[in-house]
């Protein structure tokens, strides 16, 4: 997995901090080893990453940095990009993830859970944009089943869908996270 430092993100260095990003996704365009977790060679065409941001980290890039590229097509520039609240949780959505998590070990599906760090929960704050291959996330339907159950009293159907999910991650694909480092 490749995480790159790159400075405190302000005003006066949008446009190094974009320049990097922009270079990291043109290296993994070409064969190369340093950008998946597995190390094997891969490239990822830049119609096949997605460029995630969080909502600060956007504002910041787009109207000091990528407003100087403007006779290029955004789509052309960064490729495809989709903005995210943060990288880190809030506080209910890391207690909604504990709860879930113990209840899926306790029920012996999972071989177990371990909380996330304050040092990582630091780590996750500290990260401003992402440059991924389409193929890095990986969903599979484990179960989609349809049921109904006709209701006597009411005379109308109850229908049930179950639709359980197993969310992974591809090792064999690209992804870089960058991060803000305070002593760049």
């Amino acid at each position: 997995d490749a995480v790159k430092s790159v400075p405190e993100l302000t005003a006066a260095n949008a446009d190094a901090i974009i320049t990097e990003m922009k270079a990291v996704s043109n290296d993994m365009r070409f064969m190369n080893t340093d950008y998946n977790i597995a190390g094997v060679a891969t490239h990822s065409p830049i119609e096949e990453q997605v460029f995630f941001l969080t909502a600060k980290s956007n504002a910041v890039l787009d109207v000091n940095a990528l407003a100087s590229a403007y006779t290029l097509s955004y789509k052309q520039f960064i490729g495809q990009q989709e903005m995210i609240n943060s990288f880190a949780f809030t506080d209910a959505e890391q207690e909604r993830l504990d709860y879930i998590m113990n209840e899926t070990a306790q029920a012996g599906l999972i071989p177990g859970y371990t909380e996330f760090t304050a040092e990582e929960i630091a780590k996750l704050e500290g990260v401003v944009g992402a440059t991924i291959d389409r193929d890095f996330f990986m969903i599979f339907d484990k179960l989609y089943q349809m049921t109904s159950i006709f209701d006597q009293k009411h005379l109308n159907n109850n229908v049930f869908l179950h639709a359980w999910k197993v969310l992974s991650y591809n090792p064999f694909a690209n992804s870089v996270f960058f991060e803000e480092d305070a002593n760049f």
